[in-house]
């Protein structure tokens, strides 16, 4: 089935260029193309759209107003916007409106590429009601004492970079926000940003502090009974879980990225407490926090890390034994070891009868190495001098 993409803009040379790249790069799209906001609306009150793609600057109703309109009349649509000009005040701005803001002229390899994963990642959903509710998610709540000790640690001079991004590290708001600005047209360069330390140094100080000051990176927690020590605990365990990961990964870690993809897991159960929408139980938090990921812009080694890590056997078709395991997989055993690491000994289950691991990760993996991952890890757990 065609993905139907409205791109808007008044410039009709932009719009044949679209066009162009488009039937070029063999899209499977159903294209089609409006010259105003106005006929755009029209457009899509007689024909529904799964994509709009509009230009910020145009004369009258500009592309964020056009875009915010969509949001409120047409809540499945992915909305797009590409500027010339956004600026990271812009872009913040943007966000309000836009799933995404891309530079312009705009890449269209890039183009395809966020509409075809995005796309993906929501038909895996198969919940139309919940599409539209994720749609409107602006900024995911923040636990207010760790935002409180960020305000204060940014208007500290001497604060360093690796306190800042210590803290930022330990709440997947923040997080995500963070590297969804870093990644941003505006601020991406020629490579993507995969973790927070090395977000934070190129966004810098002064951004992340008027962003955070002005409360711009993150939304207050609904006031539910219990929401609190919820979501501390399901930080507390990322960076558990985190630790996990590098210690499985051995020399071939990356222990910033691991945490960050182990904070990033959270954001689909902040989902899940935050959305009214029924959420069936049977969708697990990892696909729901990936799609939200996907659609801001998140680089998609760390969306798919997040979208495999209940299943991550589906990453490894072509692994051999010996070879690094994804960090989808290092994560996904990881969070296994840690709920293990809470039972006793005599009360753990055989790896083989292990309903926490993708069992199809067991012809990949010895169990013998399982074992003996474990073992190292209960001794480190009684006795970090202990630490293989």
């Amino acid at each position: 089935m065609k993905v139907a993409v409205l791109f808007v803009d008044d410039h009709v040379q932009e719009l044949e260029g679209l066009l162009r790249a488009a039937e070029q790069a063999g899209a499977n799209w159903d294209v089609r193309t409006a010259n105003d906001a106005e006929a755009a609306l029209q457009s899509l009150q007689v024909s529904a759209a799964d994509v709009v793609v509009s230009d910020l600057r145009m004369p009258g109703m500009d592309g964020g107003k056009l875009l915010s309109l969509v949001r409120e009349r047409f809540p499945s649509v992915v909305r797009v916007m590409l500027s010339a000009d956004a600026g990271a005040r812009g872009f913040m701005r943007a966000t309000a409106a836009a799933h995404q803001v891309l530079s312009k002229p705009c890449d269209f390899a890039v183009l395809k590429r966020v509409i075809d994963e995005t796309l993906a990642l929501q038909r895996r959903l198969q919940a139309p009601e919940l599409v539209e509710a994720m749609h409107q998610v602006g900024a995911l709540p923040s636990l207010p004492q760790i935002s409180r000790k960020l305000e204060d640690r940014l208007q500290d001079d001497y604060a360093t970079l690796h306190e800042i991004a210590s803290i930022v590290a330990s709440d997947s708001a923040i997080v995500t926000r963070v590297l969804q600005l870093a990644n941003s047209a505006y601020f991406r360069r020629n490579a993507e940003v995969t973790d927070v330390q090395s977000a934070i140094s190129r966004l810098g100080f002064e951004l992340i502090r008027s962003l955070v000051l002005t409360r711009e990176l993150y939304a207050q927690l609904p006031p539910l009974p219990g929401i609190q020590s919820e979501v501390q605990a399901m930080n507390a365990r990322a960076t558990r879980v985190a630790e996990i990961a590098t210690f499985l990964a051995g020399k071939h870690a990356d222990p910033r990225e691991l945490l960050t993809v182990a904070v990033l897991c959270g954001v689909g159960r902040l989902l899940r407490l935050l959305l009214s929408v029924p959420i069936p139980d049977t969708l697990p938090d990892t696909l729901l926090g990936a799609y939200l990921l996907s659609l801001w812009g998140l680089p998609f080694r760390l969306v798919q890390a997040v979208a495999f890590a209940d299943q991550p056997a589906k990453l490894l078709l072509h692994h051999t034994p010996g070879q690094t395991l994804p960090v989808a997989a290092l994560i996904h055993l990881a969070r296994c070891f840690d709920e293990r690491m809470r039972q006793s000994g005599d009360a753990l289950p055989s790896w083989e009868a292990e309903s926490r691991l993708d069992s199809a990760l067991l012809p990949l993996i010895d169990v013998l190495q399982l074992q003996a991952w474990e073992e190292s890890l209960r001794l480190r757990l009684q006795d970090p001098a202990n630490a293989t």
